[in-house]
């Protein structure tokens, strides 16, 4: 049989959630494609910095039966040209590790899905996004595809909302990256950068789109009500822009304490976490997540972080976080108050998420998926 990866999300310049579950993913998973018991792995990509990045790894572990394949179209390149590939070159099975699967593909293809937000939360996102999460995830189901979740809370609502059986669905935990700064120049690079920035003081950091599904206007709010009594705190907020992130901006601006608030946009991940080691709380208040791999990398960074009831950010965090209602402003406030009054809460939780990161590995994440792939 003929294995397909979809590796489109792969190298992203700024890669969110799902492109570093991809390139972490796959660095670890095409190296050993001559051990899946394939008779030929197909890697699919759409960029020719994607294509030299396979032929390194192929020949760099000297693989015998990898076959990479460029479809040089950007527009539509998993509804339109993968379908054709598919077509044309079919495979017996498909892996698509960044939840967009192309109109043909084999029964018993496998796709990992990252969240329904688009469905949970429609008016985050524009009518084709929800169209095509939905039309997508209810056709991969007719045609008998094995979904990996990458959290509990995935699962339960690819199962609610798209009524898969329980044991169709593989939960697989993301890992998260635990060289970070250990490179002495990139983290002196990052602390050079921030410097420029003139971030200094305390602050309370958020990372993440600016989209409603974040929750930035509600923890402005929320960055307001305890202003006046933390009078020199600042918030910091680094993600590029989302679906109506003039909303947030807007809401900033309008903001008394403005002055005090900063929107960075997308960094490199060596300024975020050298952002994270110096921040008083890391808040995370989302809406929903399917997973959230910030509230593991503040762990790492030592940070005591606030985040959400619901969704998947309790399942992550564990006893390791302290917990808000993300729909309620004064329930952020108090968090926020909590962490930041509290000195001995602050480091028991940063002694906790450091016992609480040890349950999550890129290794293991590859090793559970090579089992679902393999089934």
């Amino acid at each position: 049989m003929v294995l397909g990866i979809d590796c489109s999300r792969y190298l992203a310049e700024k890669p969110t959630g799902v492109e570093v579950y991809t390139d972490r993913l796959l660095d670890r998973l095409i190296p050993q494609a001559d051990t899946l018991g394939y008779e030929e792995v197909r890697l699919y990509v759409k960029t020719v910095k994607q294509l030299e990045k396979c032929l390194f790894l192929i020949e760099e572990s000297k693989l015998n039966n990898v076959q990479v394949r460029l479809i040089d179209h950007g527009r539509l390149w998993t509804l339109l040209w993968l379908s054709w590939e598919m077509i044309w070159r079919p495979v017996g099975k498909l892996f698509v590790p960044s939840h967009a699967m192309p109109l043909f593909f084999s029964k018993g293809s496998v796709l990992t899905v990252h969240g329904v937000e688009a469905l949970r939360f429609p008016q985050a996102y524009s009518w084709f996004q929800r169209w095509y999460q939905s039309w997508m995830l209810k056709r991969a189901v007719r045609k008998g595809t094995e979904f990996i979740a990458v959290s509990e809370a995935v699962k339960g609502d690819v199962v609610e909302i798209l009524g898969v059986k329980e044991k169709g669905v593989r939960v697989v935990w993301n890992g998260v990256d635990r060289e970070g700064n250990s490179k002495f120049n990139s983290a002196a690079s990052a602390r050079v950068k921030i410097q420029n920035l003139k971030i200094s003081g305390d602050y309370v950091l958020s990372v993440g789109r600016l989209e409603e599904r974040k929750n930035q206007l509600r923890l402005v709010e929320a960055f307001e009500v305890i202003g006046e009594e933390f009078h020199e705190l600042k918030l910091v907020l680094v993600g590029g822009d989302g679906v109506n992130a003039d909303l947030v901006k807007s809401k900033i601006q309008n903001s008394k304490f403005k002055n005090r608030i900063q929107v960075m946009g997308h960094q490199e991940r060596e300024v975020v976490q050298v952002l994270m080691e110096k921040a008083a709380v890391f808040a995370y208040p989302s809406l929903a997540e399917g997973f959230g791999i910030p509230i593991l990398e503040a762990f790492l960074a030592r940070c005591p972080v606030l985040t959400s009831i619901g969704s998947a950010c309790e399942e992550i965090g564990g006893g390791a976080a302290v917990y808000c209602d993300p729909m309620s402003v004064d329930s952020i406030a108090e968090g926020l108050k909590k962490l930041l009054m509290d000195k001995q809460l602050r480091d028991q939780k940063v002694r906790d998420g450091k016992k609480r990161v040890d349950l999550f590995s890129w290794d293991r994440c590859v090793e559970e998926t090579v089992k679902v792939l393999n089934a």
